[in-house]
């Protein structure tokens, strides 16, 4: 009973932890996020709404402070949250991103989006085609990252499925690939 004031207050510091402002991103979508991965979320976020600016200051010339109007916003369905272990959780942030007053979103791709993948204290980035999901194996927890059938070699025959498969290594800190080559990498800030 000695210590119970102590654990009262360490759980009051974890619930009480920011919850960071996201241009367009709802509160109550950040609340479910695991609180360690919300400074990264604002992190990843921050480059790409500093990208936004640079875009948009390219027409402040002509259009003055119309130019910002509607800045930079992540699109509320862009977080979900997913297991990668039986005990680690992983925040998903897909570049469901826009910029500007045409919700343009300069970093799309024809065949993908980028995600962001949040484990722990890292952020781990790679394009898939569809969202990502698991599926349970004998071995634990598999992470399936949909690909466009070009990453495969399966460019004759664009139907076929092309699923790159990783698995996180907790004592590593990091995903390897059920085969070939992994489709992640660490996230790098720009400069």
């Amino acid at each position: 009973m000695k210590n119970f004031p102590i654990l009262i207050l360490l759980l009051s510091l974890v619930g009480c932890t920011p919850v960071p402002v996201i241009p367009n991103l709802a509160h109550d979508s950040l609340k479910k996020i695991p609180y360690q991965h919300r400074a990264l979320i604002k992190m990843v976020v921050s480059d790409y709404d500093q990208a936004c600016e640079n875009i948009l200051g390219r027409n402040f010339a002509e259009m003055g402070d119309e130019a910002y109007k509607n800045g930079f916003v992540v699109n509320s369905s862009s977080l979900e949250v997913i297991k990668v272990t039986q005990s680690t959780k992983a925040t998903v942030l897909y570049q469901n991103f826009s910029c500007g007053e045409e919700g343009d979103n300069p970093w799309r791709a024809t065949n993908g989006i980028k995600i962001f993948i949040l484990v722990k204290s890292k952020v781990f980035e790679g394009w898939v085609s569809q969202a990502v999901y698991t599926a349970e194996s004998d071995d634990g927890i598999i992470l399936k990252l949909p690909q466009h059938p070009v990453m495969c070699g399966e460019y004759h025959n664009i139907n076929d499925d092309c699923i790159m498969s990783v698995r996180w290594v907790s004592g590593e800190e990091k995903f390897i690939p059920e085969e070939g080559s992994t489709p992640l990498a660490e996230y790098v800030r720009p400069e």
